[in-house]
């Protein structure tokens, strides 16, 4: 596990930004930090890629086999658990 970092998380996508705080003086103070989570905007980017990239595939005439294929990748580096097709029933979308 990653230092700070929950169970079960291995990666967080987080905006990070600080500023320091200055005195009328100009002296430091303290540092004046923000953490933004951004995962669900790197969930929903990825996901209008696989979608995008499908939709390329059909276009250019890919074989169902790979276009399911590609989209199964896709669904498991979104729900990893849960490893749809492509571990269990591989054999259903292969040529």
């Amino acid at each position: 596990m990653k230092p700070n970092s929950s169970p079960g998380i291995d990666e967080l996508n987080a905006l990070h930004g600080s500023e320091p705080l200055r005195g009328k003086d100009g002296k430091l103070i303290q540092w004046c930090g923000t953490a933004t989570d951004i995962e669900d905007r790197k969930r929903s980017q990825s996901l209008l890629n696989a979608e995008k990239r499908t939709l390329e595939m059909i276009a250019n005439g890919a074989s169902l086999s790979e276009v399911l294929n590609d989209l199964c990748a896709a669904i498991d580096a979104h729900a990893p658990a849960a490893r749809s097709s492509r571990t269990r029933n591989r054999h259903v979308i292969q040529q």
